[in-house]
């Protein structure tokens, strides 16, 4: 992704007394490439934000064509073991298969991730809309579900620590796989 395409440009008039990134500077002139988990723009998900009024909850249809590269999939091909953790924003069912668009069908080893929902608001229908917001949609809580590896651990999410939980697993994984063989 060329570097006038991202959103944090430290070099922008009124930014660069704000932002200072020497060392991503240095790894930019060094050819470092820094991107998203695939490449993709946000908005080719149909998942930027509300606030944008472009969003849509990620257990709705779309998602990464299985023919497009994650970063996982480069990463395994050069022999690492990968793992995902946290909130999955890239879809999961593709109107057939539930799970089409699962982490672990982008080839990560392992993961640990739930794909929304709200904080126990009422439930209409299956989803939470604001009144008059025609653009948002809400998950309700019992459909949000944490996976581990594509074994359901919880459902209903409980979110009072839900963001917390994410980087024990991501510690748990980095702890188990230290020793391994691959990086």
């Amino acid at each position: 992704m060329p570097y006038e395409f991202c959103a944090l440009q430290p070099d922008s008039p009124g930014r660069s007394q704000h932002l200072r990134t020497p060392r991503l500077k240095q790894m930019a002139s060094e050819g470092m490439i820094v991107t998203m988990l695939s490449g993709r723009d946000p908005v080719r998900y149909a998942g930027v934000d509300h606030f944008s009024r472009i969003y849509v909850a990620s257990s709705v249809r779309g998602g990464f064509l299985r023919s497009e590269i994650t970063t996982a999939e480069y990463l395994r091909d050069l022999g690492y073991t990968t793992g995902y953790a946290g909130k999955w924003h890239n879809s999961i069912t593709n109107g057939e298969d539930p799970t089409y668009y699962a982490p672990w069908n982008q080839d990560f080893n392992e993961v640990y991730f739930w794909t929304g929902g709200s904080k126990g608001e009422p439930c209409h229908n299956g989803a939470q809309n604001q009144p008059g917001d025609d653009h948002t949609y809400h998950m309700c809580t019992f459909s949000s579900v944490i996976h581990r590896s594509g074994v359901v651990v919880e459902q209903p999410t409980r979110w009072e620590n839900a963001s917390s939980r994410a980087p024990v697993h991501v510690l748990d994984f980095i702890d188990r796989h230290a020793q391994d063989a691959a990086p």
